[in-house]
């Protein structure tokens, strides 16, 4: 019986894998099983050894599967398991375990009945399946991480507002109770000889309220007959007509004389200059032109050494400046630094571009409005007149300067030295910016005492002087 496969060649029905005439791809002995396995050798006849045709190398010999060379040492032999089939693998730079495990032919129980390239494709189909489910896993992980922190801020967030509402009740109790108490100790009978050291003496009883005399014997004095000389008419009102009565002349504050804990003798002609030199409003309606710059800008003292260049404002407001910080610490205030002092036109435009870039999905005529009421437009901000500062004690710019002690000892004295707080809070509708406690514009204490009295911010006591 023969059992030679028509697509074999080669003596004994053997397989041969560099005469495959039949176009199909080339199989191993193991994967032929129809003609090796049920191949046996006739009676007297020798098995021959398989032929292949392996590439030769330089010295003419053939390379075979075991590595050894045809120059007459014997080949290793095959391995069973894979026939002979190497798969081949990347090389350079780019290989990987990734691709070789993609390239890593099969070894599962199907092996025998696959061709190499369905081994290799087997194996590539496994392998992509185990990336895939570790891609699934790692996706579930970062899932599950970003929900537990989530959860974690939630948690951290509740714990943050029940301890703020937990404080502001306990702020609130503490001023309820200080309220309370400091009533109960106006309500306490106050000595009136303590208030007046040239009132008389009143005598007082053991609780110390004054003994005052008998309503009745006040009666009987005022009821005694007056005598009134020869002259002098009965009633004077009919004789006498009074001069009608004046105005108080108005705080002369030029020469108002302010009690300092500093010694601030040498800073007087700094904060209470001569004339209107310093009072220039600057806003939207009076910009300054694109290249104004002061000629006598000197350097602050106070500048907040963070790393920052050293600000710079003119001389009178400068030396207003170190008055008024010298006060300050004088006082107590003794963290207070500035921050930003006088800026050109070209770093304001690099100032409001970036704020108007923060806003610009609202839209560009609403990121323009936006922009403009935190950071003056080029040309309209008073940082180029050299005029005016930015100082607090916060790491940034804020309104809780306000209502920090030396944000309100700074805003209720600032009108000595010659300082306003140019955006106040109630005239956001007058200035068009938002409040600004830790900007202070320089205008000489006459200016600044003026409108500190009457309670007007810049725009309104400039139109008050009847200026346009």
């Amino acid at each position: 019986m023969n059992n030679q496969n028509p697509n074999q060649s080669g003596a004994g029905g053997r397989p041969s894998r560099g005469n495959n005439q039949s176009g199909a791809p080339p199989r191993n002995i193991r994967q032929n099983t129809s003609g090796y396995q049920n191949y046996q050798p006739q009676q007297g006849q020798q098995p021959q050894q398989e032929q292949h045709n392996y590439p030769r190398n330089q010295s003419g010999s053939r390379r075979t599967p075991g590595g050894n060379t045809g120059s007459g040492q014997p080949p290793r032999p095959v391995s069973p398991r894979t026939g002979g089939y190497r798969p081949v693998e990347m090389s350079g730079s780019r290989q990987t375990s990734q691709s070789r495990r993609l390239n890593e032919p099969y070894r599962g129980e199907n092996y025998g009945r696959m061709t190499p390239e369905q081994a290799a494709a087997e194996s590539r189909h496994r392998a992509e399946a185990r990336m895939a489910e570790q891609q699934r896993r790692l996706a579930k992980e970062v899932r599950r991480r970003r929900e537990e922190k989530q959860k974690k801020r939630v948690i951290t967030g509740a714990i943050t507002v029940f301890a703020a509402l937990a404080l502001i009740i306990i702020v609130t109790v503490i001023a309820v109770s200080a309220a309370i108490k400091s009533k109960t100790r106006t309500d306490a009978p106050v000595d009136s000889t303590t208030l007046d050291p040239f009132a008389p003496n009143i005598e007082t009883d053991a609780d110390g309220n004054a003994l005052l005399p008998d309503i009745g014997d006040i009666v009987e004095e005022t009821d005694a007959a007056a005598e009134v000389p020869d002259g002098i008419p009965a009633n004077p009102a009919d004789a006498v007509t009074e001069p009608a009565a004046q105005p108080p002349a108005e705080t002369t504050w030029e020469n108002y004389t302010f009690n300092f804990k500093a010694d601030l003798s040498m800073y007087e002609e700094y904060m209470n200059p001569q004339g209107d030199e310093y009072l220039t409003l600057i806003n939207t309606t009076h910009p300054l032109d694109k290249d104004y710059a002061p000629d006598d800008l000197v350097d602050i003292i106070d500048t907040r050494k963070d790393g920052r260049a050293t600000q710079q404002i003119r001389l009178y407001a400068a030396k207003s400046l170190e008055a008024f910080l010298a006060e300050a610490r004088a006082q107590g205030y003794d963290d207070v630094t500035v921050t930003s002092g006088y800026r050109d036109y070209n770093y304001q435009s690099q100032l409001f571009n970036a704020r108007l870039l923060q806003y610009s999905y609202l839209g560009d005529e609403k990121a323009y409005a936006a922009a403009s009421q935190i950071i003056a437009v080029p040309g309209t901000s008073e940082h180029q007149s050299g005029l005016c500062l930015d100082m607090h004690n916060l790491s940034a710019a804020d309104v809780s300067f306000a209502d920090t002690p030396a944000g309100q000892w700074m805003a209720a004295n600032c009108h000595k030295f010659g300082f306003i707080i140019r955006f106040p809070a109630d005239k956001v509708d007058i200035t068009g910016i938002t409040f600004e406690p830790w900007h202070f514009r320089y205008v000489g204490r006459y200016h600044a005492c003026k409108m500190y009295e009457r309670g007007l911010c810049l725009e309104e006591y400039w139109a008050s002087l009847g200026r346009s």
